[in-house]
């Protein structure tokens, strides 16, 4: 009762009072049962998150480097046991990233935008698109699985994420660790196949999930699941401007 009378009251149009927003549609978030039971208490931690959006969102549409503030992000709380969730399924769009192209929405000499859709049954694609018309497209194909906690390319190491302490055996890795494992990457030139490329098996990646509420999602990725190779995934639902930030002229 007490979650669902806090759902009610925290409504976007108070939480844009509470913490200034200038500008609330550019937050986009939904004030829904996420933040109410599964990831903040108060209305303070509530405005936290809120302010960090609208702050990265800043960045990203000024192209400014908004690294130091996704790690401010995901410090705070958020749903515990991200990949089990049915919040972290459905479309993502890729707001930022400083993995190199085509992730990051560049294919050859053209930007354009990234995003990504998780689905239920354990596909996975990553759409690139550039304007106008979706004229160049390219998309990759995956299926996604729980992670074991071995390190790709090395089977008998076990991932610690801390680098000092051994790795918990009995850890749920799959709570917030994926295997992605890529099939197919195809070019589109005016809806027409101009590449398709078969990739050998087990080509795969590990996705960390870092952050996540209904709106938004953080994952980090890499070759291997060693933190070291990581690269950050700054995701939202809603659509993110265009040009991405370009991470090489930084």
């Amino acid at each position: 009762m007490m979650a669902s009378t806090m759902t009610q009251l925290m409504s976007p149009l108070l939480f844009s009072q509470i913490i200034g927003v200038s500008s609330f549609a550019s937050v986009s978030i939904r004030l829904d049962r996420t933040f109410a039971v599964n990831a903040v208490a108060s209305t303070k931690n509530i405005a936290q998150h809120l302010q960090l959006y609208e702050q990265i969102d800043g960045c990203i549409r000024e192209n400014r480097d908004p690294r130091k503030l996704i790690s401010q992000l995901e410090a705070m709380e958020s749903i515990k046991k991200p990949n089990r969730q049915e919040e972290f399924r459905g479309e993502w769009h890729v707001w930022y990233t400083d993995c190199p192209p085509p992730s990051n929405g560049v294919l050859g000499p053209f930007q354009g935008t990234s995003s990504q859709f998780i689905g239920r049954d354990g596909g996975y694609q990553n759409f690139l698109k550039v304007s106008p018309n979706d004229w160049l497209t390219a998309t990759l194909d995956g299926i996604w699985e729980d992670w074991d906690g071995f390190v790709i390319r090395d089977k008998g190491d076990k991932l610690d994420e801390s680098s000092s302490s051994p790795s918990d055996k009995n850890r749920d890795w799959g709570a917030n660790h994926w295997k992605v494992t890529f099939k197919q990457l195809q070019i589109k030139l005016f809806g027409f196949p101009l590449f398709t490329k078969q990739f050998e098996a087990n080509t795969s990646r590990v996705w960390r999930t870092t952050y996540l509420q209904s709106d938004v999602r953080i994952v980090r990725a890499g070759k291997t699941g060693r933190l070291e190779d990581e690269v950050v995934f700054y995701t939202r639902r809603n659509p993110a401007p265009s040009p991405l930030y370009d991470y090489q002229k930084k």
